[in-house]
């Protein structure tokens, strides 16, 4: 059946891509599945989401350098002025490129060769041999990763509703201040602090997963194409050769 080919293929890239071995003892398989599989998935997604974060804050101290080394050589007069011209610009030019990057430097989701290569190399074992078998195991990973984003998206409307609720809290709490500042203690802000910490890691995690989670379908999905077509050299290390398909095959 194509659901259990999609099933198994999608367990397997997802054992690889996380850097796991196969296991003997299904006790142990199951545990790890079930407990370290998730923390690995946050792990690799939240690596993926370095590299965007790397690039904003090169840009910033790149920068944020220059205000500093013109500033030095400039009058006492023009620093207030400059400062305020070009300050902004140290933060608004690499959030814009944050933002609207390049589409071929993020449409990959994090996929490399040597993932595609994991998927062909398990996709090889299946001996799909024509177009509607594989597409039929293509449609049915698209179904698991529909299933995996309405999952991510209940998340994230969570955790909306929680910064939500964490900006009144807030708000409240300054009107306090300026209305009666005996009212709100120390503990009040440190316990708002934290609310906004647990947010804050909550925001992480869950974007971590779902980079990860993204990692693994798009490996999938993107190794069925290779198969299909013929992989490269560079995708697949083996000296079998991937079917062709006959464009009039059923």
């Amino acid at each position: 059946m194509a659901f259990t080919i999609a099933t198994n293929i999608t367990k397997e890239v997802e054992r690889m891509v996380l850097g796991e071995e196969p296991s003997m003892f299904v006790f142990f398989e199951v545990f790890r599945r079930h407990l370290i599989y998730p923390i690995k998935i946050v792990l690799k997604g939240i690596d993926i989401g370095m590299i965007e974060f790397a690039k904003f804050s090169i840009i910033y101290f790149i920068l944020l350098f220059l205000y500093l080394g013109m500033l030095n050589d400039m009058p006492q007069e023009l620093r207030a002025i400059f400062g305020q011209m070009y300050l902004p610009l140290v933060f608004i030019v690499p959030l814009f490129i944050s933002l609207f990057p390049a589409p071929s430097t993020f449409c990959t989701y994090g996929v490399k060769e040597k993932h595609i290569g994991f998927a062909i190399e398990i996709i090889k074992k299946y001996k799909l041999d024509n177009r509607d078998d594989i597409e039929s195991v293509r449609k049915n990973v698209q179904i698991f990763e529909v299933r995996t984003l309405h999952k991510i998206r209940i998340l994230k409307a969570i955790l909306a509703l929680g910064w939500t609720g964490f900006i009144y809290l807030y708000g409240k709490i300054q009107d306090l201040v300026t209305q009666s500042p005996i009212k709100v203690h120390e503990a009040d802000f440190m316990a708002v602090g934290i609310i906004g910490a647990v947010l804050l890691i909550s925001f992480v995690i869950i974007e971590g997963y779902s980079k990860g989670c993204a990692l693994i379908f798009k490996s999938t999905i993107f190794g069925l194409s290779e198969y299909e077509y013929g992989a490269s050299n560079k995708a697949v290390e083996s000296d079998v050769n991937l079917p062709r398909f006959n464009s009039n095959a059923r």
